[in-house]
């Protein structure tokens, strides 16, 4: 009997453990195919997105009663107010922050699955196939693009005409047709850079000329909503000796715009040895307010200037970089409509060469830059160039760095847009599939700098897209310019992305 006893111990004990290791193995299988959590992940991002449908209802409702959907502040409590469908057990995970549905619960889970369906603000569009212009000889490139109060497309394009540079101002029907097209050319090379809508619907553009001896002037041009020229003004020489050329366009508080050039001065062997930003500003209707104002930095004489964008707190940030101690180091200028500098940061890095080339605002003023960092000056430093994107907060000087993990090398960033509720637009080159094969790719980043997805575009095409729009939810308008083959010439074009 012991023994019989005994066998039997050992037998229950061996099935115990056979048991426990079938138990393991089906725990670790079920841990990998993950049923319960993809269940659980399905019914989550369903019952959001009925939030969100009924929410976007609302959001129409509200519209039509002549209410900015985007003022919509809503907390948890009375979230059903808005959203009659949610469960007792979501109004603590969910509030309405400017119009658009936002999760605010802790489950990191959750919290994974939310940015997977990117719900503030739709999920990553498909590339729309590029219809190839009939293009002869000389090439178009483009320049900019943008919405006007209509609904109608402006775009700056420029092309090589018996060996002169022409700028076009292209006005673009809602349905991409072209309605009017207008040649710059002021009998001299002329580049046309950047371009504003007003409120009153002028277009204000800047850019410049250059001569054969490469002397720039900057330009300014004021045209009506319908392409008819109202003002076009040739700058003089800011200082003798000097040379200058339009960087941005910048929107007033008052309706108006304000030009901000960059002023340079080169020595016998070409080195330059003094930049500043020369600012002109007008009213809506191009009556001059300021002329020649000369801006640089507060602890900086020398400041190469690249963007300029206005904040919501009425100020305008100019950002380049300075050459403070023999080095060139990204930094931002703020001034007021005077032209007075108010304000300055100047980035701490170790690398001896830096500056921002490109920025973008959101909402709140925080400042959006595309900063370059080489980490050698000898010979192209630029071979070395790093990019990232640096979220910048003006009141307190707090920055946020955004690595979108591009290679070292020549600079592939094109520019930052921001788009529909906040949203950054990264625009930026991929030469993976070969060195002269360019494809573009483009990057949305959160309000807050995360990144919510990115796009490349068509493989073995030369396609370049410069900038892009993303006006309301789920439409994003892209410009650019696209060659078939790697010896055929750019044609211009636009392109909506499908979503």
């Amino acid at each position: 009997m012991k023994k019989r006893n005994g066998i039997s111990l050992i037998v229950l004990v061996i099935t115990i453990i056979v048991i426990i290791i079938l138990a393991g193995s089906v725990i670790l299988s079920l841990s990998k195919n993950n049923p319960i959590d993809k269940a659980s992940e399905a019914t989550f991002k369903t019952t959001s997105r009925e939030y969100t449908t009924e929410l976007d209802l609302k959001t129409l409702t509200n519209l039509a009663n002549g209410t900015n959907p985007t003022n919509l502040e809503v907390p948890s409590l009375n979230i059903k107010d808005q959203i009659s469908q949610i469960k007792s057990i979501d109004e603590s995970k969910y509030n309405i922050q400017n119009g658009e549905l936002a999760y605010i619960g802790t489950n990191a889970a959750e919290g994974k699955w939310i940015n997977e369906m990117d719900i503030l603000n739709g999920n990553p569009p498909k590339i729309q196939s590029i219809n190839i212009p009939n293009v002869v000889a000389t090439d178009e490139s483009m320049t900019s693009g943008k919405l006007a109060n209509d609904g109608k497309l402006v775009t700056l394009t420029g092309m090589t005409v018996s060996t002169q540079r022409h700028s076009y101002i292209n006005l673009i029907s809602k349905e991409y047709s072209m309605i009017k097209r207008v040649d710059v050319y002021l009998g001299i090379n002329t580049y046309l850079t950047d371009l504003k809508i007003l409120s009153n619907g002028n277009i204000a553009i800047t850019g410049y000329t250059s001569d054969a001896s490469n002397n720039l002037k900057a330009i300014m041009l004021l045209y009506s909503s319908s392409l008819d020229e109202i003002k076009r003004e040739i700058y003089p020489v800011p200082k003798l000796g000097y040379t200058s050329y339009g960087v941005s366009v910048v929107n007033t508080p008052s309706g108006g715009y304000m030009l901000v050039n960059s002023a340079q001065k080169y020595n016998a062997s070409n080195q330059l040895t003094d930049t500043y930003a020369s600012i002109y500003s007008y009213d809506a209707n191009g009556n001059k307010i300021l002329d020649n104002v000369e801006v640089r930095g507060l602890n900086t004489p020398i400041f190469m200037v690249y963007d300029a964008e206005l904040s919501p707190n009425g100020n305008i940030y100019i950002c380049g970089d300075n050459y403070k101690n023999s080095k060139q180091t990204p930094n931002v200028v703020g001034i007021n409509v005077a032209g007075q500098v108010i304000y300055e940061y100047i980035l701490s890095t170790t690398d001896p060469v830096g500056e921002y080339r490109t920025m973008t605002v959101v909402s709140d003023g925080t400042l959006v830059l595309h900063r370059i960092g080489c980490t050698t000056n000898v010979g192209n430093p630029y071979e070395s160039a790093v990019e990232s994107i640096d979220y910048l907060n003006v009141n307190n000087n707090q920055i946020k760095n955004v690595n979108l993990g591009i290679p070292a090398g020549l600079p592939c960033i094109l520019d930052l847009t921001t788009g529909y509720m906040d949203n950054v637009f990264v625009i930026y080159l991929d030469s993976t599939e070969a060195p002269t094969i360019y494809k573009y790719k483009i990057c949305k980043l959160s309000k807050s700098g995360d990144v919510r997805w990115d796009i490349i575009g068509q493989v073995g095409q030369m396609n370049v897209v410069l900038t892009a729009l993303y006006p309301s939810k789920n439409k994003y308008i892209i410009f650019g310019q696209y060659k078939s083959t790697t010896t055929s010439p750019y044609a211009a074009y636009i392109a909506e992305l499908i979503p």
